[in-house]
């Protein structure tokens, strides 16, 4: 009788395994086919120029910090030649100028931030007294700062910049519990409740100078956007920081909002200004990600007017990857609060500067899937002019031998930069590959002319053609670049078929 109890036991455990195998064997076997399907040579993109979704506005970079050596340094020729390959029509055209307020670290004695990351402030230490001293506009100096100034005012010159982001990385140090521009400790609040409205005044009247720069130019149309905090869940604190930075707790951070939202609206009303405030410049959007707490401060935001008025959120994602499922985690969470998602700043967290075309693909992924799984209607990336040594550069100067570099990353977001305009609509351009498997990804946009600005990325080591499951065009201007080729132009008119290169970044402008 045991025997036999044994002996069933044996052939149901055989029949539970055996099962097992078969499905891993056809699950494979499916999973074999879709990646074959997937990595076909000719690929049926779905399109739908009538399913849109967001309507697009900037692409942008961040000024900081090397802008105020670069002014103090470098020959007009020089300047005028950076500049141009970010906002020039020759360039980028890139159309969101994103400018730090510093907290004055350079007056520090002993900040041992790199020289690159150290910046001046408008204001004068000489008249301070208290935290009052920083409410009167007669307390400042306008001249201080005039290398960055310079920098600013040659960008806004070259007229394709339609919006500024004035950023904080921390308070003015005198408004700062150690009066320097990081904590003595890691994740500590280093700015005091008593100092919230003086610190509002602070980044008020400096935003007040930079506007009228503007308007003097005659950019009266520029939008003018204060983000008063940046990156706040970050150590920013102790021996090792490195550069300006507030650590700010969830519910500390939300009282200062209240506070500067209503210094913001007085403001405004009193000097007919319309700078709108700008939050919450996140580090990082992932929510698997425990140092992050987004949940903690947009939960904790929630309830506060500021929140309720506020119509985007800004957001950073250093150290993010490629990944969809991550996106698609935090959008489906996101949309509840009914906002915009702003992808702010990012740049790829590893040391050096990658030269190969796959860190180009790398970066575009990135950008298109924060297009198609985030819906951003703006995007920027960290340092316009880096001078080496990280991952962190749209270009490289080399301040030694005055060499520009420009990585692949530069010319394949031209790809999408220099193509997708302000009031272009996404629309839709699927692939039908959840999981990246075919190494293909597209985005795809409508402007008002009717034209289809559709951005193919070919990560694969050949050949792709690109069929549209819809539209009728009559003609079809190509710009590529893969290995050793940049933006290379061609034209045609038969848009039955496009052949995109190994390794590539392809816009395709599709004229009806």
């Amino acid at each position: 009788m045991e025997l036999a109890k044994k002996n069933k036991i044996k052939k149901i455990v055989l029949i539970i395994v055996v099962s097992i195998l078969c499905l891993a064997i056809l699950g494979g076997i499916v999973f074999g086919i879709c990646v074959a399907y997937l990595r076909r040579d000719s690929i049926t993109v779905k399109f739908d120029e009538n399913e849109t979704y967001q309507t697009f506005r900037y692409f942008g970079a961040t000024s900081a910090w090397n802008y105020r050596l670069v002014g103090e340094n470098e020959t007009d020729e020089i300047k005028t030649q950076l500049l141009q390959k970010i906002y020039g029509e020759d360039g980028l055209q890139i159309s969101l100028f994103r400018y730090n307020i510093g907290g004055g670290s350079v007056e520090v004695s002993d900040c041992h931030y790199d020289e690159a990351c150290k910046t001046e402030s408008f204001f004068d230490a000489s008249k301070y007294v208290n935290k009052d001293s920083f409410k009167d506009v007669n307390n400042y100096d306008f001249t201080k700062d005039a290398a960055y100034m310079d920098m600013f005012k040659r960008s806004l010159e070259i007229g394709n910049i339609k919006k500024v982001v004035l950023f904080c990385n921390s308070p003015h140090y005198l408004l700062t519990k150690n009066n320097k521009t990081h904590a003595d400790n890691e994740k500590e609040n280093n700015l005091e409740e008593e100092n919230f409205e003086a610190f509002s005044n602070y980044v008020l009247i400096c935003s007040t100078y930079i506007d009228s720069v503007i308007k003097s130019l005659g950019y009266n149309d520029i939008e003018v956007y204060i983000s008063p905090v940046n990156e706040p869940q970050w150590k920013w604190g102790g021996a090792e920081a490195t550069q300006e930075g507030c650590h700010y707790d969830y519910d500390h951070l939300a009282k200062f909002y209240d506070v500067f939202y209503r210094v913001l609206n007085e403001y405004n009303t009193r000097n007919n200004t319309n700078f709108v405030m700008d939050i919450y410049e996140s580090g990082n959007y992932k929510l698997g990600l425990a140092s992050s707490k987004n949940k903690k401060y947009l939960s904790e935001f929630e309830d506060h007017e500021f929140f309720k008025n506020i119509k985007e959120i800004s957001m950073h994602s250093y150290a993010a990857d490629v990944s969809k499922s991550i996106r698609r985690s935090f959008i489906k969470y996101f949309n509840k609060f009914d906002k915009e998602f702003i992808m702010s700043e990012y740049c790829v967290m590893q040391g050096g500067v990658d030269k190969s075309v796959d860190m180009g693909i790398y970066s575009a992924k990135v950008l298109m899937e924060d297009l198609n799984i985030m819906n951003t209607p703006e995007w920027s990336w960290w340092l316009s002019i880096a001078f080496g040594g990280w991952e962190d550069g749209l270009i490289y100067f080399d301040r030694q031998t005055k060499e520009i570099y420009k990585p692949y990353r530069y010319y394949m977001y031209g790809q999408f930069m220099r193509y997708i305009d302000y009031g272009d609509v996404r629309v839709k351009a699927d692939i039908n590959d959840p999981y990246d498997l075919g190494g293909v990804n597209t985005v795809a946009f409508k402007k008002a002319d009717g034209t289809i600005v559709l951005v193919v990325l070919n990560d694969n080591n050949k050949e792709k053609e690109i069929k549209l499951s819809s539209g009728s065009f009559k003609s079809a201007k190509i710009i590529e670049t893969y290995e050793n080729t940049y933006w290379h132009e061609r034209e045609t008119q038969d848009t039955s078929a496009f052949t995109v290169k190994p390794k590539s970044v392809t816009t395709i402008l599709l004229t009806k």
